[in-house]
């Protein structure tokens, strides 16, 4: 594998323009980041939201029965907002992509092929793997229901498949979120390519509230939790937060009001969610009234928000900095598209080869230690295979991507790449961005 980026003297990539991005004065544009800077602080974020993802999804199960269970599971149970960090993230890089390339004659085929080649060929290889490899060696690691409901992984619609027909398999169960991305990647484009900034900002605002509205609309009406937790229609509008936090990145009047009470914000949206958000189980949407399904995404994603803009102000040196810098934070990020693929169905074969902590508790004994053991090696093993596939396939096919670019309108002139578009040249969400 490709070693990780290590921070150069001013925390980007050593091959980036070491200027410090600057407000661009003719476009009203906030950040202007040169072509080659990695914003390295988002790679640290991609690594902590796949982390926060494996430890809510293996502890899920767990037995609560003695000194300490309780808390650690409340903890990991809450850990289901690293899917809306992902989210957050993406549509705050693929918003900032689309702003750039804006203008460019080839902005919709550039887009789509790019994103094609990053987001389809792992994705379509783990389900190869899944639905037709393993069933035809007579080692399927998905039930009967899951098998006939084949096409609904194979279109990106497991998110609808969940809220409108019943949960899949352990295997595939988490392809839900990745359906809600591909979703915002169709339909983005278009909004960008076809508003003004200032129309822009009008939609985001607007898609944002109807969000609110329609989930209050849903849970008071009898549409289930689990429903308003993985269809896009109630969903988007994490990734809509993040894309207006990529127009105030470009805008200088915005941008600094956000740096200034973001530090505020932060802290006050984590004690709502703390306070008027957690139950027994932690942080569990499960248990949410039509009240708390209306604003607890929305409260979790502007946290999230809060978060990203401390990330990116963080002053270079700081002990932060350095740690969502970090060389392993770096190698985490990279993979984490691979490793959210690849989690749910390698907790599966640990199941089924009897390795759950449940199956060995001991009732009145602390079960987290053996939980916390469970995670570590569930995230080694995980680790391991994005990595294989990283090297073995998946940088192969990215090496594509460099035939793709998005080309100047002015005739005879060279391409250009969106400013934000190396930050997730090597490692995408997923949001997974």
């Amino acid at each position: 594998m490709d070693g990780p980026v290590k921070n150069g003297p001013n925390g980007v990539a050593p091959d980036a323009d070491p200027t410090v991005p600057k407000p661009d004065p003719h476009d009203g544009g906030g950040h202007v980041v040169k072509k080659g800077t990695r914003l390295l602080v988002l790679d640290g974020l991609r690594a902590a939201a796949i982390c926060l993802v494996m430890i809510h999804h293996y502890s899920q199960g767990m037995v609560k029965s003695g000194f300490g269970d309780r808390p650690f599971y409340c903890f990991a149970n809450s850990c289901w907002v690293g899917v809306d960090l992902f989210f957050v993230l993406s549509g705050f890089l693929i918003t900032g992509i689309l702003l750039d390339a804006k203008g460019s004659p080839s902005y919709f085929r550039t887009f789509y092929i790019r994103r094609s080649l990053r987001i389809f060929p792992i994705y379509y290889l783990m389900l190869l793997l899944v639905f037709i490899i393993l069933p035809a060696l007579d080692m399927s690691i998905v039930d009967s229901f899951t098998l006939d409901h084949g096409p609904w992984f194979w279109l990106y619609g497991a998110n609808y498949l969940t809220g409108l027909v019943a949960w899949p398999d352990t295997a595939v169960v988490h392809l839900w979120s990745l359906a809600i991305e591909e979703h915002f990647y169709m339909l983005w484009p278009f909004v960008v390519f076809f508003t003004s900034r200032k129309q822009l900002l009008v939609v985001c605002c607007m898609t944002i509230v109807c969000m609110v509205g329609m989930r209050f609309h849903a849970a008071s009406n009898g549409v289930s939790s689990e429903a308003i937790y993985v269809m896009t229609h109630y969903r988007i509008g994490t990734l809509v937060l993040g894309s207006l936090l990529a127009l105030a990145w470009r805008t200088p009047g915005i941008w600094p009001v956000l740096v200034r009470y973001s530090k505020m914000a932060a802290v006050l949206l984590f004690a709502a969610l703390a306070v008027g958000f957690t139950n027994s189980q932690g942080l569990d949407w499960r248990y949410w009234s039509p009240v708390q399904h209306a604003f607890g995404y929305t409260i979790v994603a502007l946290f999230f928000v809060a978060v990203h803009v401390l990330a990116l102000q963080l002053p270079v040196g700081t002990l932060l900095y350095r740690i969502l810098s970090s060389a392993p934070a770096i190698w985490i990020g990279r993979l984490s598209y691979g490793m959210y693929l690849f989690h749910r169905p390698i907790e599966t074969v640990a199941i089924k080869l009897g390795l759950h902590p449940g199956e060995h508790a001991v009732e009145g004994s602390p079960s987290w230690p053996y939980e916390l053991v469970y995670i570590m090696g569930n995230a080694v093993v995980t680790a391991f295979v994005a990595w294989l596939t990283w090297n073995l396939f998946e940088k192969h096919v990215l090496s594509l991507k460099d035939r793709f670019v998005y080309q100047k309108p002015e005739a005879g002139t060279a391409a250009i790449r969106p400013a934000v578009e190396t930050a997730v040249d090597a490692a995408e969400v997923a949001p997974l961005k």
